[in-house]
């Protein structure tokens, strides 16, 4: 009997584990694993006009390592996170979703998509003035598995809702380096095709 209510505990708490990640629309490993990082800088980004930022000016913070963060950051990452994974679907967390699913003339909808990554991208002072001065900023990260014709989506945690990035500015290299042109920063999602 005891052997018994230990397997049904184990798998109610598994079951309770797996719900949000589900719900919520992430891959599985979205909370267990590394951020993109700051990537090297292609000569395409600097001739779009957005100053373009040094890899040692960033920090990226992935939820894996949320523990190690600032209070501040830990709760921005918690509430952003919170946003999608109690939302019935991506769309619901992401009002403007379908709209801009329509502008950028694809087929695909929001239950096509998913949270592939989640992180918070901080820039060091003299990036923040860079970014308050000119309105804007590049930072190319490597996205492992990431190829120059995977759809991509990036959106912007910003005053309690997600904002998509204009897909303009949101370029896929050749070598698994994403470059994005950010007006703000902050908890950032990465959101894919699913597979």
């Amino acid at each position: 009997m005891k052997k018994t209510i230990t397997s049904i505990c184990a798998v109610l708490t598994a079951a309770m584990l797996v719900l949000p990640v589900s719900a919520a629309k992430y891959t599985p490993s979205v909370t267990q694993k590394g951020a993109p990082t700051a990537a090297a800088f292609t000569p395409s980004v600097q001739q779009k006009g957005a100053p373009t930022v040094e890899q040692t000016g960033v920090r990226v913070t992935a939820l894996v390592d949320l523990s190690k963060a600032s209070k501040e950051v830990q709760e921005a990452v918690e509430e952003a996170y919170k946003v999608i994974a109690e939302a019935e679907s991506l769309e619901e967390a992401v009002p403007t979703l379908a709209d801009v699913l329509k502008e950028m003339d694809t087929d695909l909808t929001a239950e096509d998509l998913v949270v592939r990554d989640l992180f918070y991208l901080e820039l060091e002072k003299e990036l923040e003035e860079t970014l308050e001065k000119e309105k804007e900023v590049a930072i190319s990260f490597e996205v492992e598995g990431m190829e120059a014709d995977d759809f991509l989506m990036v959106m912007v945690f910003v005053d309690g809702e997600w904002v998509i990035v204009d897909a303009e500015n949101v370029e896929i290299g050749e070598d698994e380096t994403v470059t994005v042109t950010f007006e703000a920063v902050g908890p950032i999602a990465f959101v894919t095709e699913k597979d």
